[in-house]
């Protein structure tokens, strides 16, 4: 029991800053965008941010920065789709 009440302390325990209590809604893709954000990337192809950010670190993914954001071509992550298939 010991070791159960001191996980439940450690998870209470973390901040919670990094995990917001509502996270933003991912607008739409419009049909005509040249580049997509990497929220909407992750709903266009499944895949979690998580794995698009790490295929992006590994060089399977080119991605653009523009100040915070993370954009992805649409023409890349077409590429990128041709390949994983």
């Amino acid at each position: 029991m010991a070791n159960a009440s001191k996980a439940k302390k450690l998870l209470d325990g973390r901040p919670r800053a990094h995990r917001p209590a509502h996270p933003k809604p991912v607008p739409p893709v419009p049909p005509d965008a040249r580049a997509i954000s990497l929220p909407q990337a992750a709903r266009v192809t499944g895949l979690s941010e998580r794995t698009l950010y790490s295929r992006i670190a590994n060089g399977q993914l080119r991605a653009l920065r523009t100040g915070t954001r993370t954009l992805i071509t649409m023409v890349e992550l077409d590429r990128f789709l041709e390949v994983r298939n």
